[in-house]
């Protein structure tokens, strides 16, 4: 999992809308996302090992 080590959001299914509600705009339109980070930090659910 090292490579999303930077990664800020990741692309959500429509079957996890129901548990996952934030949205960000993607050009004219908005694309629904889960969070994995903020303020810039580093992807929050991995370990810095890559776990």
């Amino acid at each position: 999992m090292a490579f999303a080590v930077n990664q800020a959001v990741a692309h959500v299914l429509l079957a996890e809308l129901s548990k996952l509600l934030p949205f960000i705009q993607h050009g004219d339109r908005y694309q629904p996302v889960a969070l994995l980070s903020l303020d810039g930090q580093n992807n929050l659910y991995l370990h810095s090992d890559g776990r």
